[in-house]
């Protein structure tokens, strides 16, 4: 989710009230390394794989304030490259 979106934004526009507040969090952070070969087979054209560590994380964000109260969910899985 970007930090700043609709009319107000959370960079200063917004009241002083305006602050980043989750009343719960749970995260989940997984890596491990694979072969590189596999790997390389699922980024694009130009990409090459540095290290064979596959890193996945989670993060599960309930009651924050600047959603009114609501939640906020991501999901990423990383892997270090060169362009």
């Amino acid at each position: 989710m970007p930090v700043n979106f609709g009319e107000g934004d959370l960079l200063g526009s917004m009241s002083e009230n305006a602050y980043m507040v989750h009343e719960d969090i749970t995260s989940i952070f997984l890596s491990y390394t694979t072969d590189c070969q596999q790997l390389e087979q699922y980024l694009p054209q130009g990409f090459e794989v540095t290290e064979p560590l596959v890193q996945i994380f989670t993060a599960k964000n309930d009651g924050c304030r600047w959603l009114a109260g609501r939640s906020h969910n991501a999901i990423g899985v990383t892997v270090p490259v060169i362009f």
